[in-house]
């Protein structure tokens, strides 16, 4: 052997592994930047923004980092089961390589993702080890109110799942209450009531009349929950074995129960007794409320291209452009007009102080009314490539609670403007029609 060649090949190996070494460097280095601008996107609730890079850049993350995003992407874009998968991965087979804070944030949805599922004892122990392992990282008011989701999950962990039977598609009526409220007729045997529809509603809520007459079952604990005047009202958990909406059944229902004179207004003469919230409604897969007061849940669910909706916990959310650009919204079908929030006035403030004066604006809810500083202007929103416009928007100027990236809250002002509106929650859009 020509020891010159032995020496080149030597060389040449060594070259080559170096530079497999450096090139492998370098496409971590490229994983690990895409990976921190996604994860700060989704700390921000930026999450369309945030899936929209993860798509683009997918073969360019790690297996590490696409753990690390998706488990949090799967959890907002409704996949819990995926979202629960990538968790256990991260925690057991890559806990030495994964930060206490993204412990944290992981232990943090995973309660959430049990809850959609049902899965009310996981989603209870959960919530138990993030309190026991990681009480200096929750702040007073996070550690209260997992203690008080706790106490749900709690009541929960031997209660069967929530089961929806749809035998035909139901076309129910939709009647407006004194408030001009969205209400459906829930049934059970002879009892029959009108309950408000409600996304907005984290929880399906009752009164304790109502919660008698359909032979809800009351479970151990008592939650506290915040009225909109900050009120605290006491209320109880309970199953609802079996509700009827027309041909639709509703089976092991989740209730908050709450003493009638909550969801009292005394002062128009109006009693709240019952709302159907969002998991009742999720569970449906799809519903659509249509400009003349139909409430059509199909046997066969409608496809989309545009995937629009995100959920954070229980709340929908809405992706929507206007004048100012693109933003993330929670859309509200019990809210019968649209709210904007601080965060949009500050991101248009130029713009909205040139043009419109400051006013009070009164909030009015569970447990009370509110004023805020705000404005009433004409939003703009762009759905279906044309304009939309909406008249006498309330924009607050005061936060109406610590810590909220959304821009507003979208409702029925909104969705007046078109014949047909449609909530697929399986493949996550929202369609104006």
């Amino acid at each position: 052997m020509n020891p010159e060649h032995s020496v080149y090949r030597t060389i040449t190996t060594i070259f080559l592994l170096l530079a497999t070494i450096v090139n492998g460097q370098v496409k971590q280095a490229g994983s690990e930047e895409i990976y921190l601008k996604i994860d700060s996107l989704i700390n921000a609730k930026d999450y369309f923004r945030a899936r929209k890079i993860y798509k683009e850049n997918l073969n360019h993350l790690s297996e590490l980092h696409r753990l690390k995003t998706g488990v949090f992407l799967n959890n907002v874009f409704n996949r819990p089961d995926s979202s629960i998968h990538k968790m256990n991965l991260l925690l057991n087979e890559h806990g030495s390589e994964i930060s206490d804070s993204l412990k944290f944030r992981i232990l943090s949805i995973g309660h959430v993702n049990y809850s959609k599922l049902c899965e009310y004892e996981k989603a209870r122990d959960a919530l138990a080890r993030l309190i026991s392992e990681y009480p200096d990282w929750l702040t007073d008011e996070e550690e209260k109110d997992h203690k008080n989701t706790l106490v749900i999950w709690s009541a929960l962990k031997d209660q069967p799942k929530q089961q929806i039977a749809i035998n035909n598609t139901v076309n129910l009526k939709i009647t407006r209450d004194k408030a001009q409220l969205q209400n459906l007729l829930v049934s059970r045997d002879t009892v029959q009531q009108q309950f408000v529809l409600d996304t907005g509603a984290n929880l399906s809520t009752i009164t304790e009349t109502a919660a008698q007459r359909f032979g809800l079952i009351l479970l151990d604990g008592t939650v506290n929950v915040d009225g909109i005047a900050g009120h605290e009202i006491k209320s109880r958990i309970a199953i609802a074995p079996e509700l009827f909406l027309d041909s639709l059944i509703i089976r092991n229902a989740v209730f908050l129960v709450f003493p009638d004179e909550a969801l009292a207004f005394p002062q128009i003469d109006y009693q709240i007794h019952g709302i159907i919230g969002f998991p009742v409604i999720e569970a449906m897969k799809e519903i659509q409320i249509t400009r003349d007061n139909r409430f059509i849940v199909p046997r066969q669910q409608t496809t989309s291209a545009e995937k629009n909706m995100a959920i954070d916990f229980l709340t929908p959310l809405i992706y929507l452009k206007d004048k100012s650009g693109w933003g993330t919204y929670t859309m509200d079908t019990g809210a019968m007009g649209s709210m904007l929030y601080d965060t949009y006035y500050e991101k248009n403030k130029k713009v909205l102080d040139s043009v419109y004066e400051e006013t009070e604006v009164g909030i009015g809810g569970a447990g009370g009314n509110i004023t805020k500083r705000g404005m009433y202007i004409t939003f703009t929103p762009e759905i279906g490539n044309r304009e939309i416009r909406m008249d006498s928007i309330m924009v607050l100027k005061e936060p109406l609670k610590p810590d909220n990236h959304y821009l507003g809250n979208l409702g029925q002002d909104l969705m007046k403007k078109f014949n047909r509106v449609t909530f697929n929650f399986k493949d996550m859009f929202i369609r104006f029609d």
